[in-house]
């Protein structure tokens, strides 16, 4: 790991790959699906998985652990968001 990560720069920019480079490749894929399969869920939800099983293969391929790490953020900031938003509604309601 210490060969490719020499400067932290390259750290952040790995980490901002996983993060928003997988919303941004399934967000493409899905246009992509959805005009080839026309209302076929199952088609977009297995082409996403293997979007996310190919990063990850690829990354651990590359010992490029910062995308790893991406990808588990870019998991983890939406269900934190969404409980963060559900811990208001209590308080509020």
């Amino acid at each position: 790991m210490s060969g490719y990560y020499v400067n932290r720069s390259r750290k952040i920019i790995d980490f901002l790959i996983g993060f928003f480079g997988l919303y941004t490749i399934s967000l493409l894929l899905m246009l992509i699906v959805t005009f080839i399969f026309y209302k076929n869920l199952a088609v977009s939800f297995i082409a996403h998985i293997a979007v996310v099983i190919a990063v990850v293969y690829f990354s651990l391929k590359k010992r490029r652990y910062y995308i790893l790490i991406g990808v588990a953020g870019s998991f983890v900031v939406p269900l934190l968001i969404f409980g963060a938003c559900l811990g208001v509604m209590a308080i509020v309601y």
